[in-house]
């Protein structure tokens, strides 16, 4: 093929991609879609205007490599050193017995075994790309299930990695020789990582931070040498990708370098998506139909319902563990990848291929109405909450009735974040806290609160709360729907209480008051009007912002424990900025003291 030629595919597909992508943003559909159903309509399929070339699939091999190299890049040891042993848990068992039902499935209905492996594997592994992109989308990656799905999807990606240099190369897995030889030369790669990053790679970056243009060109050559490096080792251009990104992540600048790459990894990324989409061909309804509707019964029921499941016996709560299973009912962009190995491989037939890419594009179609619609599931999930016990791998919350009969009293839902701040402004002895993060109901029980371990949303849990009879609500959890319905019915029984909310959008705080909020609060807005505050006290001089910034340090050094480590670096950091000195400090506390003194 000509040089013009492939530029003219190449424009062809970047085209197709960009048009069908305002298509899936006005849509609100992933962008990944867009992608694959574009190379869908330039290959057989569809108009056939580009027939499969070496070229395309070398440029969409470079989009898997540049995918990998910018995970890397993103994935830091600190990160992984943080990760909770739920999520680490969570995640190895979701994989393997994701991976059982698949591969299971796949050899009762004839398939080869490696064929089999291949498809265990594929239906494993979610989505961090999309996942992420709705999770930031609805405001949610901080809330628990957030947290929770960031660390599930993290595991995944590191199993993940650590499988594709199995499957690379098309070797019997069982054989001794064969894995002796992938692990001989995988610690080969790591050890030569390893000195490149100790000794070579500080002092290039040291010297190549001086230009953003230099900057650019060394993470793309250090990604292009570990490549190389790879493919002298029999590995894939992948791996040596992602162990390029992980050499650059432990550096300060890895996130700058993830800035200057990203335009790039975006683009062939989109060519590697597109090239997938050309790979679709004609299924056989006869042969393959039934592996179809058990692949994507595997990944859109069976996934979620063993995600769930686990952070269910983990100690979550009906709520959390629905709503972190039914993220998860899509395949990865690995998958992809794997899909793609296969079919390079001769693992996969052209109709096999098909119909995993089918399944891809379905279940990532789905994901959006997964999130929208996780409450009604939820509903019939928590029904069976209390037949199933809670006790599982040291992790034990016990559900106490309330000792009293409570009346008068103030309702907090959710004490993560913002219901933190809430706590000093109102007494213990008339809080009742509801929240359904096990580590938030047992941090709250050990400082002497009323807490019940449950979701709000829950008739049985409300029940406990005396709703009835409260004299204020507060809700801080970030779910719009499920608190109109929850105002509602609070509403009907007792139409004196007073009902705090908490909105995203002014669209968002209208709906709410519509339902009979008494008080709506956006945090992003009273954020940014403490922030104009600020503004306005800087404007009259540098003292008066001195002095509003001594008061704000203090309010947050009130929060924290006295004595404290972080007590005394508060106060260190005021001492350093001038802001806090000792006498000055004393003389503020004694003229307030005078003042609460001073008589009428």
């Amino acid at each position: 093929m000509s040089g013009y030629a492939i530029l003219s595919d190449i424009g062809l597909m970047v085209v197709t991609a960009t048009l069908l992508g305002f298509v899936a943003k006005k849509l609100r559909q992933p962008l990944l879609l867009a992608y694959v159903v574009a190379g869908i309509t330039l290959g057989p399929l569809g108009l056939g205007l580009i027939t499969g070339s070496e070229e395309i699939r070398a440029l969409s091999e470079l989009g898997i490599a540049f995918l990998l190299f910018g995970a890397g890049v993103e994935i830091s040891l600190d990160k992984l050193r943080g990760m909770g042993f739920v999520s680490t848990l969570a995640g190895v068992i979701q994989v393997a017995l994701t991976f059982l039902l698949g591969f299971t499935v796949s050899r009762l209905l004839g398939l080869p075994q490696m064929a089999s492996v291949f498809i265990g594997l594929i239906v494993s592994f979610s989505s961090t790309m999309i996942i992420i992109k709705i999770l930031s989308d609805n405001r949610a990656l901080d809330t628990l299930h957030g947290r929770l799905l960031t660390g599930i999807l993290i595991v995944q990606d590191i199993i993940v990695i650590l499988v594709l240099p199995f499957i690379s190369e098309r070797v019997e897995l069982m054989s001794a020789d064969a894995f002796v030889g992938i692990l001989y030369s995988g610690v080969w790669l790591i050890v030569i990582a390893f000195l490149a990053n100790k000794f070579v790679v500080p002092k290039v970056l040291n010297f190549a931070v001086r230009s953003q243009e230099l900057l650019f060109l060394t993470a793309v050559s250090t990604c292009f040498a570990f490549m190389w490096i790879a493919t002298q080792l029999h590995f894939s251009i992948a791996i040596g990708a992602f162990i390029a990104g992980m050499s650059l992540s432990a550096f300060t600048c890895n996130m700058e370098i993830l800035g200057k790459i990203k335009s790039l990894r975006d683009f062939f990324a989109t060519l590697f998506f597109v090239s997938l989409g050309m790979q679709l061909t004609s299924i056989s309804p006869e042969n393959y139909l039934i592996l179809l509707g058990a692949l994507l019964a595997i990944v859109v029921i069976a996934k979620p319902l063993i995600s769930a499941m686990i952070y269910f016996l983990l100690g979550y709560g009906a709520r959390v563990s629905v709503t972190t299973g039914m993220a998860l009912g899509q395949v990865s962009e690995f998958s992809f990848i794997i899909a793609m190995l296969g079919l390079n491989l001769g693992v996969f037939t052209p109709e096999l291929f098909s119909v995993v890419t089918i399944v891809i594009i379905f279940s990532i179609l789905l994901t959006p109405y997964s999130f929208r619609y996780n409450n009604k599931v939820y509903y019939l999930f928590h029904r069976i909450e209390r037949k199933i016990t809670r006790e599982f791998f040291s992790r034990r919350v016990i559900r106490e009735e309330p000792k009293k009969e409570w009346k008068d009293h103030v309702v907090l839902i959710g004490c993560d974040r913002s219901g933190n701040r809430i706590l000093p402004r109102i007494g213990k002895r008339k809080l009742l806290i509801v929240d359904y993060n096990p580590d938030v109901v047992e941090s709250l029980k050990e400082r002497g609160y009323n807490v019940i371990f449950g979701d709000a949303y829950n008739e049985e849990v409300r029940e406990r709360l005396f709703l009835d009879k409260a004299k204020m609500i507060i809700s801080t959890i970030p779910d719009v729907e499920t608190t109109k319905t929850l105002i509602k019915e609070v509403k009907k029984k007792n139409k004196k209480v007073i009902f705090f909310a908490r909105a995203h959008t002014p669209h968002d705080v209208i709906e709410l008051y519509d339902a009979g909020a008494d008080i709506v609060v956006i945090p992003e807005s009273l954020a940014g009007e403490k922030m104009g505050e600020y503004i306005r006290v800087a404007m009259k001089g540098k003292e008066k912002l001195a002095l509003a910034r001594n008061k704000h340090m203090e309010h947050y050094l009130r929060e924290i424990a006295s004595g404290s480590r972080d007590m005394a670096l508060g106060k260190r950091v005021l001492e350093s900025l001038g802001l806090l000195k000792e006498d000055s400090y004393k003389k503020q506390k004694s003229r307030k003291k005078r003042k609460r003194t001073k008589p009428e």
